[in-house]
């Protein structure tokens, strides 16, 4: 039989649309013929199903729960609401999700089915698959939520208040329930195809899932065995216009008493462009030789495969005491009642302060007869003074006068710049899991199993940027001006000179940035668990008591971002775009920006797609970074990682709980309760391993500031009879290998109740104490070293040593202890709704 999940209205209106039809009495050859073709139109049949019978379920879980959990249920085909594990769980409240890259924010890059989320506003979660840890091999404690196919569920539940029987780690806990042969009474067979389409991609997404489960029996007892797979692709587009930070600044026109006016100091803008393929593969089998025992063998399997493209612009600059963004004098801005710019024309102007004369041109302070000199000391004009202060509003006329002040620059470029980025990532996770259910009594109940997790994560990701010619010597500046208004819905970003901007003989590659993640995970668990029924009526009724023991252990490459120039004044290696493979780059118009709602603020130079889907980091450093001669791929790549950044870690677990369960029918005005009161003490090891650099320090220092300024004195012309040069010091490159091992012990107590207040009324109280341990990120063995130096500003002085700074994981960094107080009022209308 073929059940296939429509929208619900559709079923309400089939039902709508059934006429009404007059009834007579069938005679009995009349029924018989009915009969007969009612049983042959059975096996063609479409069940319609809706979301009522799935909601239901999932508040009598919710109700009958002995903590705070919400649930979401798969419908009778098999189907979650939603496309993404992190989408079914923004439905339950407390739950914030993040539709960024990063799982908290952090990044601009937007993500339609979200990649994170928290609850309460803490991110400490753990994720378990059938009540058994899952994790991604990315140094957390949770799978990576992206890479759960939700069609392989029958159902999450969110664990927002802790058990003693729960494993340990999270403030909460996310438990993926997948289906099992003996859920199913008869032969099943569900088949699930669809699609959608993206109005900013301009492409369609398809998704598909199957499922066959059958029961048989045997002469060794009945078997159940259960396929379900499950492929989808997603393409996806977003556009992002991001206002930079606000600062406070002068402005002679801003409405506030002190004419501070608050002037955005820049603007983003991207196009991120997504295709992602996920993968998942469900295989259960169950065995029950009795009534009495029942064996479950289940292998889960995900992977997740992303390929993204992001193309971005911006321009501005943070304040300084030299110059910062500012409305454009003679230009009638725009502000709101508290000094904030909402719209206006913005310029890159200078901060200096001028204390004498009116503030209006250079010309109006500079005599006549004053040529080719300005006394700076006698008009009291500074070089800027400090952030914060008044800024002057003078339109310095630099044509005319470029040497007025020499510490400050005429009004340049507002820094317009554009960069790609390019990712191509995979992870994958294996849980195979051996569990049983003895009852060997009518009170006792022994659980038990054994569990192997395998997880790798792979990546290749690259970023190259495109800047402008920094010397103001050679051109005049190109991008001067930008008209901004922020007074709708949509900030518009106009005004920008596109020759300028798309000028090739004025810019040129200016960096890169590449990342390599390749981790391994694995993880062998097992559990047993005893439940033993006190009774049936008394206050006691249940005593569980279990053991888990874990073994985890994963290796990581910490190299994070390699950055490095690829054309710079400093290197003098600046390669000018029309002076290269003109396939190296190209312009973008960012298209289909907001859907088509919102202009973009004008085509950019951009680094050829071509070339950043290649990834192609040892193409990019030998043509234009150059800093080994005719190097080769692996001298380039020692630069990026050298293996310096490979680390091993393993955390050992062995944990036990005692919990009782108990319920009382009520007593007087105390209404039926029922809860549960237990312990969970575990026991981690850790320990990790990795190597800990040096980098070589060639320039001399010293240990002092006297020593310093001994040196500086001897340096100097006719120094030499200053003294005796002190003792001077360098570093000389070295890699350490390094093991961290420590351990720690936890006690957490739970407690939960519930009164059953009325037939639709619950009122739950609980309260814990639980644990998230550190990120192996955070604990990881090895990083680098590398000395701290005081400079005094004299050329000649050595830096003095200060101290040192290690990058790398804390020293025996322990897990996060929360503690937790929950009261709950719950009010069940119908079985269909909850408040």
């Amino acid at each position: 039989m073929v059940k296939t999940s429509i929208l619900a209205f559709v079923a309400a209106g089939i039902g709508a649309a059934e006429p009404a039809l007059a009834q007579t009495k069938a005679t009995a050859k009349d029924q018989a013929k009915d009969d007969d073709a009612k049983e042959k139109a059975e096996d063609r049949n479409i069940i319609v199903t809706a979301r009522r019978k799935a909601l239901q379920t999932a508040i009598e879980n919710k109700r009958n729960a002995d903590t705070i959990i919400e649930s979401v249920v798969a419908d009778e085909a098999g189907q979650l609401p939603d496309n993404s594990i992190t989408e079914v769980l923004q439905r339950v409240s407390g739950v914030a999700l993040s539709r960024f890259v990063a799982v908290n924010g952090g990044s601009t890059s937007f993500q339609i089915e979200g990649t994170g989320f928290s609850v309460r506003g803490l991110p400490y979660s753990t994720s378990t698959v059938n009540g058994r840890q899952v994790f991604s091999a990315n140094s957390g404690s949770a799978i990576s939520w992206g890479e759960v196919t939700p069609e392989l569920m029958s159902g999450v539940d969110l664990y927002k208040a802790s058990r003693a029987d729960l494993i340990e780690g999270g403030v909460s806990s996310v438990d993926l329930r997948t289906r099992l042969p003996f859920d199913f009474s008869k032969t099943e067979f569900n088949v699930s195809v669809g699609a959608s389409y993206g109005d900013q991609s301009k492409k369609s997404s398809p998704r598909a899932s199957a499922l066959f489960s059958k029961r048989f029996d045997t002469g060794i007892g009945e078997f159940g065995v259960l396929w379900d797979f499950a492929f989808s692709r997603l393409y996806q587009q977003s556009s992002n216009l991001q206002v930079g930070a606000m600062f406070g600044e002068y402005a002679p026109s801003a409405p506030t008493n002190n004419n501070i006016a608050l002037v955005p100091s820049g603007f983003n803008w991207s196009v991120n462009k997504n295709k992602r393929d996920r993968y998942g593969a469900y295989q259960a089998v169950q065995w029950a030789p009795n009534s009495d025992l029942t064996f479950t063998n289940t292998l889960f399997f995900s992977q997740y495969v992303s390929d993204s493209l992001s193309q971005s612009g911006g321009f501005g600059r943070t304040p300084s005491q030299i110059d910062e963004i500012m409305p454009q004098l003679g230009s009638d801005p725009v502000y709101d009642s508290a000094g904030a710019f909402k719209r206006g024309t913005l310029i890159l102007g200078s901060t200096g302060n001028a204390s004498f004369g009116n503030n209006t041109t250079a010309e109006e302070l500079m005599p006549a007869d004053w040529a080719s000199w300005f006394p700076r000391e006698a008009l009291n004009i500074s070089c800027g003074g400090n952030y914060g202060d008044p800024v002057s509003s003078l339109k310095w006329d630099w044509g005319n006068y470029p040497n007025i002040i020499s510490c400050n620059t005429p009004q340049s470029s507002l820094n317009p710049n554009s960069g790609s980025s390019s990712g191509h990532s995979k992870s994958s996770t294996l849980d195979l899991s051996q569990s049983f259910i003895w009852t060997p009594g009518d009170r006792l109940r022994v659980r038990g199993g054994v569990q192997y997790v395998y997880s790798r994560a792979t990546g290749r990701n690259m970023f190259v940027s495109i800047a402008e010619d920094p010397s103001i010597e050679s051109h005049p500046p190109l991008v001067t001006s930008v008209d901004v208004d922020l007074t709708g819905t949509l900030p518009k970003i106009s005004g920008l000179n596109q020759d300028g901007l798309l000028d090739p003989a004025n810019h040129y590659l200016g960096s890169m940035g590449y990342n390599g993640p390749d981790n391994t995970g694995r993880m062998l668990a097992g559990n047993l668990d005893l439940d033993y029924r006190l009774s049936d009526n008394g206050f006691l009724r249940t005593i569980s008591i279990g053991g888990r023991a874990a073994r985890r252990t994963e290796k990581d490459n910490f190299i994070g971002t390699y950055w490095a120039p690829l054309g710079a004044s400093w290197l003098n290696n600046i390669q000018y775009l029309d002076t290269i493979n003109p396939s190296d780059f190209e312009t973008t118009k960012f298209p289909n920006f907001f859907g088509g709602r919102l202009a973009s603020p004008g085509n950019m130079l951009m680094p050829a797609q071509s070339l950043m889907k290649s990834r192609d980091w040892y193409y990019m450093l030998s043509t234009y970074n150059g800093t080994i001669e005719d190097g080769t791929r692996e001298q380039y790549w020692n630069m990026i990682d050298g293996g310096m950044g490979r680390t091993s870690s393993r955390i050992s677990t062995i944990a036990g709980y005692v919990q009782a369960k108990f319920a009382h029918d009520g007593l007087g005005f105390v209404p039926a309760f029922s809860g549960n009161i237990g312990v969970r003490v575990f026991r981690e090891s850790v320990s990790a391993s990795g190597n800990l650099s040096e980098p070589a320090v060639t320039e001399p220092f010293v240990l002092t500031e006297a020593d310093s300024a001994l040196v500086a004195a001897l340096r100097a012309p006719g120094g030499e009879d200053a003294g005796v040069y002190p003792t001077m010091y360098t570093m000389v490159q070295s890699v350490t290998p390094q093991t961290r091992k420590y351990s720690y012990t936890r006690i957490l107590p739970s407690f939960n109740i519930k009164f059953d207040v009325s037939r639709n009324f619950v009122v739950r109280a609980a309260a814990s104490i639980s644990s998230s341990p550190p990120n192996l990120n955070d604990v990881r063995a090895g990083g680098s070293i590398t000395p701290r130096l005081l400079n005094s500003g004299n050329p000649l002085a050595p830096g003095v040593l200060t101290g040192v700074k290690a990058d790398g994981g804390g020293a025996n960094l322990k897990p996060v202890t929360i503690r937790s107080q929950d009261l709950s009022f719950e009010y069940y209308p119908n079985s269909q709704s909850l408040l």
